[in-house]
């Protein structure tokens, strides 16, 4: 591949990585969100569901049957299942998210991560 193929390839990478983080759409939902107590919990499942009734977050199928569940199943508030993996896309931009939960025991990873 010559240079002047290198430079293309990378201007349309960087174009396409500077068009996701510019998404009117998910751009609200960039920011990492950790939670620390069951009512943060309660609130961030609310907001997901929101923006997954709006369209604009997609839910993924699940790919471990053994720790993911199905989103929809999800209630916003207790009881809930001792793990809860769920991953999203925004429907425009495609960027990835990822809610994370041990609701057994708890730890500092619990919340919303974007690009995960």
């Amino acid at each position: 591949m010559g240079s002047h193929c290198v430079y293309v390839y990378l201007g349309l990478s960087m174009l396409n990585f500077l068009k996701r983080n510019k998404c009117e759409q998910c751009n609200s939902l960039r920011r990492d969100k950790k939670v620390k107590n069951p009512d943060e919990l309660s609130i961030l499942i609310q907001h997901i569901k929101g923006e997954v009734d709006k369209g604009n977050l997609v839910s993924l199928p699940q790919m471990d049957k053994g720790w993911e569940g199905e989103f929809s199943t999800l209630t916003v508030n207790p009881p809930w299942p001792d793990l809860i993996l769920n991953r999203f896309y925004c429907s425009k931009c495609k960027t990835n998210f990822k809610l994370i939960a041990n609701t057994y025991q708890g730890n500092n990873r619990n919340g919303w991560y974007c690009g995960a």
